[in-house]
Parts: C-alpha cells; structure tokens; sequence
C-alpha cells in the first residue's frame, strides 16, 4: 500500500508542473471572478450620472425621509402629492 502513495504523489507532483494542469485551475476560477463582477463593471462604465426618478406616495412621511437621505442616488421632489403626477415622472424616464 505504501507503493501506491509513493506513485501517486509523484504522478501528482509531475501533472502539476504542467501548464495545462494550471490553466484549467485557474480558468474557471477566473471564468467566475468575471460572471460575478460584470454586473459591477457595466454599471462603472455604462451607468448613468443622473440619480434614479422614483415616486414614494405614501402619508408616512419615513418613506420620503428615508429615501431623500440618499442624495447620492436619488433625487426627491416633495412638490408632487399626487398620484397621477408621480406616476407620469416616473414613467417619462
């Protein structure tokens, strides 16, 4: 049985070594790292600068409290109480 490993480590130190062995390690590691960062990427380099059209109608005034702190990413027009209006500015986008 102590043959056995013996062999087997060096089969398994000789494959290592091989280029072929470390692509197809390394390249559906990077194949993923990819899937899951390109949702980042598109938005870096396709996003829009202008903050998010949203419409908060709500008599709870935490809501639109909650939303305008978030400057960054939206933009709140607390003229608008109506329904309708709320609904054609966002829809205008």
């Amino acid at each position: 049985m102590s043959k056995f490993w013996v062999i087997t480590s060096q089969v398994y130190k000789r494959r290592v070594k091989t280029k072929s062995f470390l692509v197809s390690l390394l390249l559906p590691l990077l194949i993923g790292a990819a899937i899951f960062a390109l949702p980042k990427i598109i938005d870096y380099f396709g996003g829009s600068d202008e903050p998010t059209k949203i419409a908060v109608i709500s008599e709870n005034p935490a809501f639109s409290a909650a939303i305008s702190a978030d400057k960054a990413n939206f933009k709140v027009d607390k003229k608008n109480r109506n329904r309708e209006k709320g609904k054609k500015i966002t829809d205008s986008r």
